[in-house]
């Protein structure tokens, strides 16, 4: 019995229609179900003003603006809620918009040991009363708040503002 010759070009075409049929479908999808959705339920949580969510191969990544006034921590976690419903597991990197100077950036810098020490011992109590020394000697406002997951740290000189998030490392070293 003999196989009837392959037309190999024909072949390829089909496999690269059939190829972008798959990807565009994935695509819309993803964009339909999954990210618009998504943005919406963002968008909804108090104090956001703005959501921008790429969607990459491995990982989301979102960049969020919030109110001046707006608590960061309660933000912060009401926003940890919405992804982890979402999309549970998947990596995501959030960048917090915000209008950071050479000041904040500097006190940002000096809080940052305190930070990494209250980051493993959950020493928060004594973490905050640093802060606000070392903020009130640099001339800003800060808040800090902690969360299940994360520290929040807002730090305020005039009209600008820096926001940080740090997670919570468990007792075993690993982040949450």
């Amino acid at each position: 019995m003999k196989l009837p010759e392959i037309k190999w070009p024909i072949a390829l075409i089909a496999f690269g229609l059939a190829s972008t049929m798959l990807f565009a479908g994935y695509w819309l999808w993803q964009r339909s179900a999954v990210q618009g959705p998504l943005e919406e339920q963002l968008a909804a949580v108090s104090g956001v003003t703005a959501v921008e969510l790429k969607n990459g191969r491995d990982e989301f990544s979102l960049k969020l603006s919030i109110k001046d006034d707006a608590d960061f921590s309660l933000v912060g976690e009401e926003v940890n809620r919405v992804l982890e419903k979402a999309v549970p597991r998947q990596q995501i990197d959030i960048t917090w918009e915000d209008t950071r100077n050479a000041q904040l950036t500097d006190v940002r810098a000096a809080v940052d040991l305190t930070l990494k020490e209250a980051q493993r011992r959950h020493e928060f109590v004594l973490m905050t009363d640093r802060i606000a020394q070392i903020a009130k000697q640099a001339g800003a406002a800060y808040r800090v708040g902690v969360g299940e997951q994360s520290i929040y740290v807002e730090l305020r000189a005039g009209d600008n503002v820096l926001y940080d998030v740090l997670p919570i490392i468990q007792a075993g070293g690993e982040d949450r």
